[in-house]
């Protein structure tokens, strides 16, 4: 579960960013809503916290590439992916 999430979240920031560059707030908006619920079942609260934040934000029609919401979202999972990296290391694999 933990090494799936890492594989397929590890883009997050830059897919979401994209997608507010693009004009595509609703794909921002879904990816945001995916990575509320997958940091939720993770138990990564902070990260749920920060996504929530960026979520909010896009659904009020203020969501930007450069929005400080998305810097916090990327720094949380930053230290979650790091944290599952190790994780992984210390288990061989």
């Amino acid at each position: 579960l933990l090494l799936g999430f890492a594989e397929s979240e590890g883009r997050f920031g830059d897919d979401v960013a994209g997608a507010l560059a693009e004009g595509r707030p609703q794909d921002a908006l879904r990816r945001t809503h995916d990575m509320k619920g997958l940091a939720g079942t993770l138990g990564a609260r902070r990260l749920q916290d920060a996504a929530r934040a960026l979520h909010e934000e896009i659904a009020a029609g203020r969501g930007r590439a450069d929005a400080p919401e998305l810097a916090r979202v990327r720094g949380e999972l930053a230290s979650v992916l790091a944290e599952i990296t190790t994780l992984a290391s210390s288990r061989g694999g």
